[in-house]
C-alpha cells in the first residue's frame, strides 16, 4: 500500500505534524519515498541523547536498520515553535520492535 505524500489544505501547524507522521508511518511500512519526502537535506534528528545530521545519515542510521524490523511507532506530545520560517518540533514517540516475522503485523 503506497500512501500521499502530500495532504491539500493544511495549515503550517498541520503540515509540520503530518511530517513527522509521514517519517514514522514511512518506518512502519518500509517506504522510502515516503521518509525522504518528511526530510530536508540539512534535517537532524536528536535521539536517545545523540545528534543525528543530514538526511542521508539519518536514513542510513535508523531509516534502514529500523524498517527492517516489525515495528509500531506513535507520536504523541508534539510541541511546534515557530519562529518566521523557521520551526523547531518535539515530540514523544512510543515504539515497539521486533525481529522480521516476529512482531505482530
Amino acid at each position: 500500500m503506497s500512501f500521499p505524500i502530500s495532504l491539500p489544505f493544511l495549515s503550517d501547524r498541520e503540515a509540520i505534524k503530518d511530517t513527522i507522521y509521514r517519517c514514522i508511518l514511512s518506518v512502519d511500512t518500509a517506504d522510502v519515498e515516503l521518509f525522504d519526502s518528511g526530510l530536508l537535506p540539512n534535517a537532524t534528528l536528536n535521539f536517545n541523547n545523540s545528534e543525528l545530521s543530514g538526511k542521508q545519515t539519518i536514513r542510513t542510521v535508523f531509516f534502514e536498520k529500523v524498517c527492517k524490523l516489525d515495528c509500531t511507532h506513535h507520536v504523541s506530545n508534539v510541541r511546534i515553535n515557530l519562529l518566521g520560517n523557521t520551526a523547531s518540533v518535539t515530540a514523544s514517540v512510543l515504539s515497539q520492535h521486533y525481529r522480521q516475522g516476529e512482531g505482530n503485523i
